[in-house]
């Protein structure tokens, strides 16, 4: 079918477009890598990924025999993580996170704005480079913070992967879309007229821009195979199926930006209805907790882990976060549990924490109080980002 200007317009640049940044910088130099975060608003419930630290208690119905001992650190809930399959496990690690936070907006924020003011996902696409027309993608709810674009990168929403599909030379059949060059001929020529509006206007149609200069650069490429209907078939959904809602949407349309060289990848989306996101208030057995992870998120993090892990030629580190865990009695805690998994990264924990019986009483039992800095710098050195940009990885396990 022939790609008209507006439909090729509305197709690329509200769902395709992105920043083009500088050559790649990782040490993996044979794979491309792509930092998949989920995102959780509401809370991460940490009685998944550190059971232990609540066994001592019998808090959130985290008991000895419903648990599962990894090994160097990492016990696991049965019923939730413990679903995973055993080489997707030997891959994970646990990150305590102590941001000193309990108020939601102001955790979410502190999660993707460092103190600058600065974007801290925008800092790492632009550390990764590469040339996807896609590089910093959000699928679903909207980040906190202002995410002002960081040299050539820039935050795209990506809420239809058929715009995706376009601008790599895919259509949602499989097969490819004809008449690139008209279409890239025209969309140059709305470049050039439109030169003197963007100019003025840098601030405010920045992510205009990146979207224009992404889509140009994906025509202009040799269009990418993308077998499309197999992955959407892996999460349940029909080949025509291409709007992005929901987790099983969520993760086929990340699996697609990752075979398009995409550097970051951010999932966030509601939780269970037992709650309101994932704010698990009045839940002391866990079990809205548990029944949120293996009903909503599980079907479609399971699948995506397997194939992620197992593809040839990327280095996919996938991480789960949310604003705190839970505190005794279900309220805010000061801190999180991170996970992640990636094939390079060896399994482990920063340890466990004590809790007491009040409002904020976690204490790490190791001593240690990384915060959400030292969280992004593991995320850079597992995604083999030469330089630093977050300081030095405390973490040993990437």
């Amino acid at each position: 079918m022939a790609l008209s200007r507006r439909t090729l317009m509305q197709a690329g640049l509200s769902a395709a477009g992105a920043s083009v940044l500088p050559g790649r910088a990782w040490a993996q130099a044979s794979e491309t890598p792509t930092l998949v975060i989920v995102n959780l608003p509401g809370g991460l419930h940490s009685l998944g990924a550190q059971a232990d630290s609540f066994i001592p208690k019998n808090v959130f119905g985290c008991t000895a025999t419903n648990s599962r001992d990894l090994g160097n650190g990492v016990v696991i809930d049965r019923a939730t993580f413990g679903q995973l399959d055993d080489a997707t496990l030997t891959k994970l690690c646990n990150l305590g996170v102590w941001h000193g936070i309990s108020a939601h907006d102001l955790a979410q924020h502190a999660l993707f704005i460092d103190g600058r003011s600065k974007s801290l996902p925008l800092q790492l696409a632009h550390a990764m480079g590469g040339q996807s027309p896609v590089a910093c993608a959000l699928l679903g709810r909207s980040l906190a913070g202002r995410h002002e674009p960081i040299g050539a990168a820039s935050l795209q929403r990506v809420s239809d992967a058929g715009g995706v599909l376009a601008a790599l030379g895919a259509s949602p059949g499989g097969e490819f879309v004809p008449q690139r060059a008209p279409a890239l001929a025209g969309l140059r020529a709305s470049v050039r007229m439109s030169a003197p509006t963007l100019a003025k206007n840098q601030r405010s149609l920045s992510s205009l821009t990146g979207g224009l200069t992404g889509v140009v650069r994906a025509l202009a490429a040799p269009p990418v195979a993308v077998d499309w209907p197999s992955i959407a078939q892996a999460y349940g959904l029909s080949a025509g199926s291409t709007l992005v809602s929901g987790f099983a949407s969520q993760f086929a349309t990340a699996e697609l930006l990752i075979h398009a060289g995409t550097s970051v990848v951010i999932i966030s989306a509601g939780g269970p209805g037992c709650t309101l996101g994932w704010d698990t208030h009045g839940d002391p057995d866990g079990a809205c907790a548990r029944a949120g992870f293996n009903d909503v998120l599980l079907p479609s993090l399971k699948v995506f882990l397997q194939r992620t892990l197992a593809m040839q030629g990327h280095n996919v580190v996938t991480a789960l976060v949310g604003d705190f865990t839970r505190a005794v009695g279900g309220e805010h805690a000061s801190m999180l549990v991170a996970s992640a998994w990636g094939k390079h990264l060896r399994a482990g924990s920063t340890g466990g924490f004590t809790i007491g019986g009040a409002y904020n009483s976690y204490t790490p039992t190791n001593g240690q109080r990384p915060g959400v800095q030292q969280l992004w710098a593991f995320f850079a050195a597992a995604a083999g980002v030469s330089s630093s940009p977050f300081g030095a990885n405390p973490h040993p396990f990437a």
